[in-house]
């Protein structure tokens, strides 16, 4: 015996608009003779599944964003790495070329051989 047809399975899994019984009885192609007897229990299993499938999207939404933003802030932090590194490195450089040492002209550091 079969309680729920293809067809009829079929039309309720894909709409997700319905509110109640009389949604289900207009929705659907064929008569359903357990319309009254399970419609409602159908109903509630339906919104239960939807709710789950809504409920792991949005973890997942908002496990992306917080992988994109985390990702985001590495970038800009090397990005500051970055421009901090050559920042350090220019002045090294012109430390190097004019140091002034306490007791002396200008000194020219010479790069080791």
């Amino acid at each position: 015996m079969v309680i729920l047809p293809d067809p009829i399975l079929t039309s309720i899994a894909s709409n997700c608009r319905l509110a109640s019984i009389h949604d289900l009885a207009t929705l659907l192609p064929v008569k359903w003779v357990f319309l009254e007897r399970y419609g409602n229990e159908i109903l509630t299993l339906v919104r239960r599944m939807d709710d789950k499938d809504r409920e792991r999207c949005e973890t997942k939404k908002l496990a992306e964003q917080e992988t994109k933003r985390f990702e985001f802030k590495h970038r800009v932090a090397e990005k500051a790495a970055g421009i901090e590194k050559n920042r350090r490195s220019r002045l090294i450089h012109h430390a190097k070329e004019n140091c002034i040492i306490p007791g002396m002209d200008w000194y020219v550091f010479e790069e080791a051989a």
